[in-house]
Formats: structure tokens, sequence, C-alpha cells
């Protein structure tokens, strides 16, 4: 919306100038510089974004700050489990195997997305956001601490190594999950003070046991069929019909973080099994984030672009395009792990035969041939889960952002845990077969999103006015999940236009 704000200013100021305070003498009253564009002005001025606050920069590097010690010590975790110490070609202490590794990686994923909830609430009714931050840190530094210190050779040597991992496992978690709920929500000030969590969940659950209808979690209604007096307005429960639908699209991206999670553990070990000419195998997964950081700004002038010449690439549409690459990325993964399968010495024994000489000669494959793997993976992360967290962040209410959040890190630990049920098949030599099905499984994924999904491209506009007075709030309440067919948005609305491709009505 910022350029349809600043298109309004001479305007708006123009009238101000007009305008005369009757009956005091005095000289008009300067008009506001801002102000809310109006419903046609959304629909037909092109959408370009406003200039970025402060707030947001320090997100970015306290942000950046955190993610590089996480990636640092999570990235070498798969070989550190997997791979016996000074043992063949790749480093490694543990030597517990592939499919070990998989399972304590997923794990852990599991249980530092599952944290930020639990610390969510400890801010918002204890502690307060600062002081939990400074607990995560507490908890974070010993955590990093006993990792490093049991890895040493002589920690090693007294069989410290296993307790260290697990205590570092606890402590890490723990950290991640109070940093997660505290430091996006301290510095931009977007979740409520006194978290709604408790409310929604019961709220939640009175609707399950009446029939799963939202509507019956009201106030009045309780009251007057049950005698029952409840905490919330009839305003939380609109909010949470509201908010519901975005969630819908959380859930969608099950399939595409566990095979994100493959970054972290799998793929490095099929670049284990190549010729790496020097290059740590855990290194390459890096050069997702580099892809990240070269395409992302060329896919936003593709979305300007589009926006500029009235083509329509709404969000639903990019997601879909977003799993289909993710599945693209998988393809290929299955493809280069059939190429190593089909390449001496060992074919589909990697490492594991005599002509490897304890595991010292991969096969002759060479690494680069897996680098398409994460290029396509971040294309795929930039149309999809930007795209996604995006679209959740403009359409659900204020006060839902902390239940978004937090089902947002639901949907991510239920993909770690399918991952943890699905690591006792990641090894050799069924990788082929595992790659393929996650290829599968994220095709089918984006036919079932946008099956289901593309018709609220086509009530984009609605959704982001969710206060609009000309119907968009009832007509959003009425898709709810708890509800009615979202197709009866479109019938209440037939005339509203969408948003165009570069943007949600921000």
């Amino acid at each position: 919306m910022g350029q349809v704000t600043s298109r309004l200013r001479n305007d708006r100021s123009r009238e101000g100038s007009k305008t005369a305070v009757v009956g005091t003498g005095n000289p008009p009253a300067p008009a506001p510089l801002r102000r809310e564009a109006t419903q046609e002005e959304i629909d037909t001025l092109p959408h370009v974004a406003d200039r970025v606050p402060f707030a947001a920069w320090a997100v970015v590097v306290a942000g950046a700050a955190e993610r590089a010690t996480y990636f640092g010590i999570i990235s070498p975790w798969q070989n550190h489990i997997q791979n016996p110490r000074g043992d063949g070609a790749l480093p490694g202490i543990l030597g517990l195997g592939q499919s070990t590794a998989v399972n304590i990686s997923n794990a852990f994923i599991m249980f530092s997305c599952l944290t930020p909830t639990l610390f969510a609430l400890v801010a918002d009714l204890w502690l307060g956001r600062f002081k939990t931050l400074m607990l995560g840190f507490g908890l974070y530094l010993p955590g990093c601490v006993i990792l490093t210190t049991t890895v040493l050779p002589s920690a090693i040597d007294g069989g410290f190594a296993v307790g260290g991992l697990a205590a570092s496992l606890i402590l890490i978690g723990l950290g991640v999950g109070a940093v997660k709920a505290t430091l996006f929500a301290l510095l931009v000030k977007i979740v409520p003070h006194g978290s709604i969590l408790p409310q929604a969940a019961r709220a939640l659950v009175l609707a399950a046991k009446s029939g799963f209808r939202l509507e019956r979690a009201k106030p009045s209604y309780q009251k007057t069929h049950y005698q029952r007096l409840v905490p919330w307005s009839d305003q939380l429960i609109d909010e949470l019909s509201r908010g519901l639908i975005v969630c819908r699209i959380i859930f969608s991206l099950l399939v595409f973080y566990l095979c994100i999670t493959q970054l972290y553990n799998n793929l490095i070990s099929q670049a284990g099994q190549t010729d790496l000419g020097g290059v740590p195998n855990d290194m390459i997964q890096a050069f997702v984030s580099v892809a990240v950081i070269v395409f992302a700004p060329i896919i936003q002038a593709m979305y300007s672009f589009l926006g500029r010449h009235s083509i329509n690439f709404p969000p639903v549409a990019r997601m879909t395009v977003g799993f289909f690459i993710s599945s693209a990325a998988m393809a290929y993964a299955a493809g280069f792990q059939h190429l190593i399968y089909s390449t001496g010495p060992c074919f589909d024994r990697p490492l594991a035969c005599d002509a490897s000489q304890g595991g010292s000669i991969p096969n002759g494959v060479n690494v680069w041939i897996q680098l398409p793997v994460y290029v396509l993976l971040a294309v795929g992360e930039i149309l999809s889960l930007m795209t996604a967290f995006e679209y959740v962040y403009n359409k659900a209410p204020k006060d839902m952002k902390t239940i978004v959040q937090a089902l947002a890190q639901l949907t991510a630990a239920l993909a770690s845990a399918l991952g943890m049920a699905i690591s006792p098949v990641a090894r050799d030599p069924n990788m082929v077969v595992f790659y393929a099905s996650l290829a599968g499984a994220m095709a089918l994924t984006g036919v079932l999103v946008w099956w289901r999904f593309a018709k609220y491209d086509r009530i984009d506009t609605q959704l982001n006015q969710l206060a609009d007075p000309e119907g968009a709030t009832s007509a959003v309440a009425d898709s709810s999940p708890f509800s009615s067919d979202p197709s009866d948005t479109e019938k209440a609305n037939p005339a509203r236009p969408s948003v165009g491709a570069s943007g949600e009505g921000k």
C-alpha cells in the first residue's frame, strides 16, 4: 500500500487546505499526510512495497546472528552421529549409522519447534518477553558450550560424547524455543500482551464438542444452552473463525517441511557417498542460502513486472508452483542417487564394500552434480514457504498472529515426527525409492493445495480486508472450516476483484 499512500498525499493535502474550522477564526488544521486507501484504490492501483522500518532491520540482524549459531551447530550433526571416529573419508564421532542420525536430527527439530509455544506462554503469562529472551540465551549458551567441550578428544575418550550430545540437544532446543517465541515479538511488537492461546484452545474444544460449529463457542450460545460463562467475547470467535482459514495454508506445508529437513540429514549423507574433491560433504547444503539470496530479488522483480502488466499471479498459485518445484528437487535427488548406485566401486553400498578400502573411496560421481537439488529447493522455498508466511501474516486477524505462529511451529514439528517415522528406511539401498516417494508426496500436495485453496485467490481482497464494512468480514466468516463451504463467499461477493500479482493489499 506504500505507493497508494504516497500517491494520495498531495490530494489529501489539497483537500485539507480547503477545510476551515467554522466559528473559530483559526486557520485550517493541517490534514494528515496518510490515510487508509479505499477499496477501489486497492483494487485498481499497483501495489509497491513501502520502506522497511528500522525494527524490521533489527529483527533481520538479530535473527541472522541466532540462525548462524543454530545452523553452525546442526550442520555437522549428521556426520557427527552417523560416522565413526577416524574411519574413512568422512568426519564423525559416534558411528550410529544414517537411519539413527536422521532419527535424532528429526527429534531435535521437532523438539525445537514445540518449545516456542511453551515459552510464548511463559513470556505472556509470567516473565515477560525480555526476561524470557534472556532465559533462552541462558539455556542456549551452556548447550553450545557442552556440545563443544564433549567433542574434544579427551572427552570422547572418556565416554562423554553421547551424554554431551543429549544434554546439548535439550538445552539448545529450549533456547531456540525461547528466542523464537520472544525475539521477533519483542522488536516488532506484533504479539498482543496477554496471550489468547488458552482462551482460543478452550473455545476450539467447546466448538468440537458442539459438532465442530465454531459459532457455538460464542458466549451467548454457551450461556443459553449450557448455562456456562466463558471469558471471551464474540469478537474472539469471529477472529478465530477467520484465522482458521489461513491455518489451513500453514498445514499444507507439512510435506514441504519434510523435504526441507532432508538438507540437514539425508542429503548430507548422499553427498558423502560421492567424490568430494576436498569439499566437506556438510558444506554443500549451504548453497540453499546462497541460492535464496540470489533468486529472492529476481523473483520479487518478477512479481513487480507481472503486477505492472496486470498479470495475476496470486498467492495460492505461487505456493502451488513452489510445491511442484520442490517436488522436482526431490525427483532430481532420486535421479542423482540412482546415478550413485550405478557407479563403482561400491554401487548400491557406497563406502561399505571391500573395494572402498574401509570407507575411504567413494563412488565415482562428482558431488557438484547434486547442486541443482539445492537450487530447486531454494526457489521452491521462496515461492511456497515465504509466500505462505506472507499470506497468513496479511490475512490473520491481529490477535490471531500468536496462534498462527504456534501452528506454523506445530506443522514443522509434525513434519519432523513424520520424518522420524520413515527414518528406518533411510538407508542404502533404499534411497532412490525414498527420494522418489518424497517427490510424489510433494507433487500430490501441490495438486491438493490448488484444488482446495485456489478459490481463495478469487477472494484475496476480502481476506485482506477483514474489517471491511462492505461485507468482507461476514463473507470470510462464512468460509470458516468450522462452518460452510468457502465457495459461499464468492456467491455473496461476486463482483469483488482480487489483488494482482505483486502483493496482497499491504
